[in-house]
């Protein structure tokens, strides 16, 4: 633990006896026993994390998402992380997927110009996590979580070599996203999931992910979806 000057952004978890010696050096003696503080005398603590976090944040970009307003809310979520990460925790990392029919990592400068899938069919998870494992390799160290942000059960898998839609999904599909739940957990990594709109209890799908990986499950809607992610995190 250490202390540096404080810069806009930074969290002000003062350090107040290197805060009141920064005004004193500057002010002088102190007039009738007061002390002028200002923000250049600001001197905040320094703490050492011992653990980093490697984050991958997939999201829903389904067209239910779209049509909920649920996208928008998750696209402000996702800049919202970065930022906290980038300025507060800078040891830790941290990547995002969107994911329906297909799932692809996004660049942070692409995300305020994504769009939903309109015309796609499906909420393959299958893909998203797999894609999140693979990223999570680069990361061996620390903490390694995939936190999933969706407002259903998957309906698209790959099965046998073969995708395969099912709205409600089918046994098979369901067992193929559960194999890809199983690797992940093999690995180490994480799975916590935000459910947006799906009432106060999960499914029971999602309740099977949270006992075989030992994650986590929210219940979020689109208005307090950034206040559940970031308070977590």
């Amino acid at each position: 633990e250490g202390t540096l000057p404080w810069e806009q952004g930074r969290p002000l978890d003062l350090h107040l006896v290197a805060t009141l010696s920064n005004a004193i050096r500057r002010a002088g003696v102190a007039s009738r026993g007061r002390i002028d503080l200002r923000p250049q005398d600001f001197e905040v603590v320094e703490r050492t994390a011992t653990t980093a976090v490697s984050t991958v944040l997939a999201v829903d970009r389904s067209r239910s998402m779209g049509q909920s307003g649920a996208w928008i809310s998750a696209k402000k979520v996702s800049l919202a992380l970065h930022e906290l990460i980038r300025q507060a925790y800078p040891r830790d990392s941290l990547d995002v997927i969107a994911f329906s029919s297909t799932a692809e990592r996004v660049d942070f400068e692409s995300i305020p110009e994504m769009r939903w899938d309109e015309f796609e069919h499906g909420t393959h998870l299958q893909a998203a996590l797999e894609l999140g494992r693979r990223l999570h390799r680069r990361s061996r160290s620390g903490t390694r979580q995939i936190v999933v942000i969706t407002d259903g059960e998957p309906t698209l898998a790959t099965v046998i070599g073969a995708q395969v839609f099912a709205s409600p999904p089918t046994e098979d599909v369901l067992k193929a996203t559960m194999s890809e739940v199983l690797r992940c957990t093999r690995e180490g990594i994480v799975i916590n999931l935000v459910m947006l709109g799906s009432g106060e209890r999960p499914s029971a799908f999602a309740e099977q992910i949270a006992r075989v990986n030992r994650g986590r499950i929210f219940i979020a809607t689109s208005e307090n979806l950034g206040a559940s992610i970031l308070r977590d995190y």
